[in-house]
């Protein structure tokens, strides 16, 4: 068996079903946890938003346009569960000092995490002809179908984020709430609004 045939084997026959397993897992610990889950993001949420009223009161950073929330590749590659808030002005990626905080998503990555740990054992039964970065490769094409379950409790509980206290001290553009509520994937693919009716 070449290893090319052994991979298509390995990701096909094995992969595939303990990634249907592992997103089952994921789905029963979201029900179960959900509360706390929720819980975490809006403390994210708060220490960011306390953290741009500090440095706009300290040094006068202008208006915030943009907040992103980004899937990491370094966390993705080192199995870690950091994703990154990020505050911008008008300029927004082209602003050299935005605001940051982390945001740690280990009730999502541990579960992608367990899914290359135990893909890691299974491939031990090819005897060398399925290497770690194959596994790692299988990682990488599942990491879009994990990410869906954190832009989607973002969804869930934009309007409850954008009403926070902390939000609403935060000296913003004319129309933020409405033009440029933006929360971003690993892919950039906007969360929440997108551009449109201004107020």
């Amino acid at each position: 068996m070449t290893h090319a045939e052994a991979y298509e084997h390995f990701r096909s026959r094995y992969a595939e079903e303990l990634h249907t397993k592992k997103i089952q897992e994921l789905e029963q610990y979201i029900e179960a946890h959900y509360t706390e889950i929720q819980k975490e993001l809006f403390e994210s949420f708060t220490r960011l938003f306390r953290k741009i009223t500090d440095v706009q009161n300290q040094s006068g950073k202008g208006k915030i346009a943009y907040i992103i929330l980004s899937t990491l590749r370094t966390s993705l590659l080192f199995d870690k569960s950091r994703c990154l808030l990020s505050a911008y002005n008008e300029k927004w990626y082209a602003d050299q000092e935005p605001v940051e905080e982390e945001y740690h998503a280990q009730w999502l990555f541990s579960h992608l995490n367990q899914y290359a740990q135990e893909l890691h054992i299974e491939r031990k039964k090819y005897v060398g002809k399925v290497t770690p970065i194959d596994v790692e490769q299988c990682k990488i094409e599942k990491f879009e179908d994990y990410k869906a379950y954190l832009l989607t409790l973002c969804k869930k509980n934009i309007e409850e984020i954008v009403g926070l206290a902390e939000m609403a001290a935060i000296d913003k553009i004319q129309g933020f709430q409405h033009t440029y509520r933006r929360i971003s994937g690993f892919n950039g693919k906007s969360l929440a609004d997108r551009p449109g009716k201004k107020g």
